[in-house]
This record gives C-alpha cells, sequence and structure tokens, in this order.
C-alpha cells in the first residue's frame, strides 16, 4: 500500500505520482500470492468539482 499526504489541494499531477508507485511496487516488490497494490491519495483541501 502507498501513501501520499498533500498539504494543498489536490493536483492532477499528485494522482500520476500515485500510479507511477503503485505501478512500481507492482512490478519490482509484490510476490506471486499477494494482491496489487493500492493507494490513498490524502488532500489537506477539496474542490468540489469534478473534470
Amino acid at each position: 500500500m502507498s501513501r501520499c499526504l498533500k498539504v494543498g489541494r489536490f493536483e492532477p499531477e499528485y494522482l500520476g505520482k500515485l500510479s507511477f508507485y503503485l505501478e512500481a511496487l507492482d512490478r519490482d516488490a509484490r510476490k506471486p500470492h499477494e494482491n496489487p497494490a493500492m493507494g490513498v491519495l490524502l488532500c489537506a483541501s477539496k474542490d468540489n468539482g469534478v473534470g
């Protein structure tokens, strides 16, 4: 599991970086019997818009 804590509002690049980290974990560290990695991205503020 990968966790990212960001102090400001969400930026799309945060999601891209988290996806990269998860892919690297699955490729380099995951054992055959383990489930794929999952990530949690927490940001200090929110934006109600989705786009």
